[in-house]
């Protein structure tokens, strides 16, 4: 490719990525669709509102190691914000005096906002097959998982921009990635030895135990450091929030069609995430119950629980009566940290759940991944889109190794 023909292509990328930002002359408020745009959520920029402020929660913790490869991550991020814009105004892509609105109308963190979005886009038509290949050869679950044709089909059903201008290499691998897990889910056991171990690749390794009543899981940072520390892949979740829901469509870990997506729709990913989580948990315990019930009768819970497990219920149950709720049965009370202790207790674990999970550590790992974000999400804190990732994924391994996923 010549440097004229190379110029030319850049200066149409920029054209159609900063459409948009043109469109703005075309209205009586130039900055209305900026406004609604800044109102979508933007884990990277409630990242970097926050930086100067990490070392304290990480002053304890002992995952420098962890942060640097966050504030690594997120240099990059401020490198590539501008460049789009920056790079348009340069070469004359811009209208006339969009750029000096936009720089001088909007805060440094509302212009970064326009700028991510900005610095993404689709890819073009020659382009996938090429895309579909490197991501196949540069990651272990994709190649396991997707021959490239059918790779190339997925990357092209999307429809909102989703390759980071300059890094397109690392957004069709994180793309690729999630496509991997969402088919592998579906298609293979949920729980075999040679899939739970690919999934470490892009989502970390989990199987070393994790504090779990702590404060440090209700920030977003603290848990995306740790998200890091444990080796999670953050090209995974490099998509503005409509690309990633789109690809979470695609991938068949969030219900509703690719079309369902609007880029002007904010994505509710607590909101979201409550749900998902309060209708897992009660598909959890009734699975539970069953399951126990048919393996050792009706009274299962005097002889199959952990020490003092049975005696806290029930001191939840006559709280709960007490102050006036209808009385439930009494596995709703067990609480969340109370699935894994029940399903890994040995003598449960060799007559019921061994079939179902096949490795104690793989279980136990799929329930880890979900604490920090559970904790967060029960405390109506900030939802990221690491956390949403990780939540889709295993709540839905988990439902379809117990059998009520749908």
């Amino acid at each position: 490719m010549t440097d004229s023909f190379r110029w030319m292509n850049e200066l149409d990328v920029a054209n159609r990525a900063l459409q948009p930002l043109r469109d703005m002359q075309r209205v009586a408020d130039p900055f209305s669709n900026i406004r609604r745009a800044i109102e979508v959520e933007s884990t990277i920029l409630a990242s970097l509102r926050r930086e100067q402020a990490w070392r304290k929660p990480f002053s304890d913790m002992g995952q420098l190691s962890a942060l640097t490869q966050l504030n690594e991550q997120l240099d990059r991020h401020r490198k590539s914000f501008e460049g789009p814009v920056e790079h348009a105004w340069r070469v004359g892509a811009l209208a006339p005096g969009v750029y000096e609105a936009v720089r001088g109308g909007l805060t440094p963190a509302q212009f970064h906002q326009i700028a991510h979005v900005a610095a993404f886009r689709l890819p073009q038509v020659n382009e996938i097959e090429t895309l579909a290949r490197r991501a196949a050869e540069a990651a272990e679950l994709t190649r396991r998982t997707f021959a490239t044709a059918a790779l190339e089909a997925e990357m092209a059903r999307m429809h909102q921009p989703w390759l980071r201008v300059g890094a397109e290499a690392a957004s069709a691998r994180g793309f690729a990635e999630i496509q991997a897990i969402g088919h592998g889910i579906a298609e293979r056991s949920p729980f075999g030895g040679g899939f739970a171990k690919a999934l470490r690749g892009p989502l970390g390794d989990w199987r070393d135990p994790i504090p779990l009543a702590s404060n440090r899981w209700l920030d977003p940072d603290v848990r995306t450091a740790f998200y890091l520390n444990r080796g999670f892949d953050v090209e995974l979740t490099d998509f503005t929030p409509p690309a990633f829901d789109v690809s979470l469509r695609i991938a068949g870990l969030r219900n509703g069609k690719t079309d369902d997506a609007d880029e002007d729709q904010d994505v509710d990913l607590a909101g979201e995430a409550f749900a998902l989580l309060r209708s897992f948990e009660a598909e959890v315990r009734l699975f539970l119950d069953r399951v126990m019930r048919e393996a050792f009768g009706d009274a299962w819970m005097r002889h199959r629980l952990p020490p003092t497990m049975l005696e806290q219920w029930i001191t939840k149950r006559d709280k709960a009566k007490a102050g006036g709720q209808t009385e439930a049965p009494l596995i709703h009370y067990a609480d969340f940290a109370d699935y894994k202790m029940i399903i890994e207790r040995s003598d449960n674990w060799k007559t019921v759940f061994k079939g179902i999970f096949r490795r104690q550590e793989d279980m136990g790992e799929s329930f880890q991944r979900l604490y920090p974000i559970r904790i967060a999400t029960m405390h109506a804190r900030t939802v990221t889109q690491d956390d949403e990732l990780l939540l889709v994924v295993e709540t839905r391994r988990i439902l379809k190794a117990i059998g009520t996923a749908s």
